[in-house]
């Protein structure tokens, strides 16, 4: 669905600076706000704005113009670097993250949320999978490994766990004979499309004690093909 939006840049006040701390604004901060899920995320959000303090974090120049043109503040983040995690924490209460698909999320994760907890953060959200244990798919078993290691940590946490997403089906369309491929052939999985992701996410933003402790399952309605 396309629909119309006006877009307007960050003000001081949506800086994340002096005011919204004098204000008493509960800091969030958005990690991956930019890809499929972050972006449906910070949509939603925009309408939370006056309510919360809300920072994205930006690794790129070309990430930190895409944010701060959705009326974001920005905060300089780059998960190989342990050494600007500190700054980029400071003063936050929610962290939302996501995860790249590759082992080196593994390291990604655990310095973010060793970070988090030093830096104080009271609830961590992050978006994982749902998966038999024993699936021989490599990601999955990554976000296992993380998902173990954030639910022993010293932070509050919610853990989301989607399956495939809606959004990609049509992204593997063979155009010459209106085919739609995909990798997982006749395997029943649970599909949901990220915007349906983003929006438990910004329930679990809005109310943390609600979420707090929780894995929640999405899409369990299994469907082939």
């Amino acid at each position: 669905l396309i629909s119309s939006l006006t877009i307007s840049l960050p003000d001081k006040k949506a800086s994340g600076g002096k005011e919204d701390a004098m204000a008493g604004k509960r800091r969030v901060l958005i990690v991956g706000g930019t890809g499929t899920i972050g972006s449906e995320l910070t949509r939603i959000l925009r309408a939370d704005r006056d309510g919360l303090d809300i920072v994205a974090a930006a690794r790129s120049d070309a990430s930190r113009r895409t944010l701060e043109a959705a009326g974001f503040a920005t905060v300089a983040m780059d998960l190989d670097d342990h050494r600007s995690l500190p700054a980029a924490l400071e003063g936050v209460d929610t962290v939302f993250t996501l995860k790249d698909y590759s082992i080196a999320f593994l390291i990604h994760a655990k310095r973010l949320i060793d970070a988090a907890e030093q830096a104080g953060v009271r609830h961590y959200i992050d978006v994982s999978s749902m998966a038999p244990r024993h699936l021989p798919y490599a990601p999955m078993g990554w976000n296992r490994l993380v998902d173990a290691y954030l639910a022993a940590s010293g932070m509050g946490f919610t853990i989301l766990h989607p399956n495939l997403f809606m959004d990609n089906i049509l992204r593997f369309i063979d155009r010459d004979n209106g085919v739609i491929r995909h990798l997982i052939g006749d395997f029943p999985a649970g599909w949901i499309a990220a915007k349906d992701i983003a929006r438990v996410a910004a329930a679990a933003i809005r109310d943390p004690g609600r979420f707090r402790g929780q894995t929640i399952a999405l899409a369990t309605d299994r469907r082939s093909f």
